[in-house]
C-alpha cells in the first residue's frame, strides 16, 4: 500500500499540471535572447515554444506603418502587461526586436527593469545616451540592449554638450530592448 501511495504522489503532478509549455524559470536576458525567445526565430518557432494561449498578435503602427508583433504574456492577473513582445520584419516573419517589460527577465550581471543607469554603468560599457522617440535612452553593445527611462531628466548642459558622464545615475529602467 505504501509503495501505491508513494507512486501515486511521484506521478500525480504530471497529469495534474495546467501550466504552460515554455519553461517558466527561463528570464535571463543576453545578446539576442530573452529566456527561450530569439532574435531571428520565426513566427513557428515561436508558438512552439509558447503556444497560442498566451499570445496575441497585435500591430504596433510604428510610426505609421503596419508593424506585425506577437505579445507573450507569462504574467497572471487582470492588469497584465505583456512580458515579452516580439516584432517582426521581413517577409520571412522572423524576430527582429524583443521587447521587455518584466522584472523577472534579467542579465547575468542583474539588469533588468528596475535597474538604475548607474546600475548598468557598473554591470557594462555604456555606449551612448540620447533622446528618441520612445523617452532618453542607454545603449549598450555588448548585450546588443537598449534600456529606455521613464524617469531621467538630464541637467541643463547636457543639452549643449550631450556628454553621457552629465546623466544622473538614479534614472530607473522602464523597459528593454534586444536587438
Amino acid at each position: 500500500m505504501k509503495i501505491l501511495f508513494v507512486l501515486f504522489l511521484l506521478v500525480f503532478p504530471f497529469f495534474t499540471y495546467a501550466g504552460t509549455p515554455y519553461k517558466t524559470n527561463e528570464f535571463l536576458l543576453q545578446k539576442h535572447n530573452a529566456g527561450s525567445l530569439k532574435i531571428g526565430m520565426t513566427v513557428d518557432e515561436l508558438f512552439t515554444i509558447y503556444g497560442l494561449r498566451d499570445t496575441d498578435l497585435v500591430d504596433l503602427y510604428i510610426e505609421g506603418s503596419f508593424t506585425p508583433a506577437i505579445e507573450i504574456y507569462l504574467q497572471t492577473g487582470d492588469n497584465r502587461k505583456p512580458s515579452l513582445v516580439a516584432e517582426f520584419r521581413g517577409d520571412r516573419h522572423r524576430i527582429w526586436l524583443i521587447n521587455i517589460n518584466d522584472k523577472r527577465f534579467k542579465t547575468d550581471k542583474g539588469i533588468g527593469i528596475g535597474s538604475s543607469l548607474g546600475d548598468v554603468r557598473k554591470a557594462y560599457t555604456v555606449n551612448r545616451i540620447d533622446w528618441g522617440e520612445r523617452g532618453f535612452f542607454a545603449r549598450v553593445d555588448d548585450v546588443r540592449m537598449t534600456v529606455i527611462f521613464d524617469n531621467l531628466v538630464p541637467p541643463p548642459e547636457w543639452y549643449e554638450e550631450k556628454n553621457p558622464d552629465l546623466m544622473p545615475d538614479d534614472a530607473i529602467i522602464s523597459t528593454i530592448y534586444l536587438d
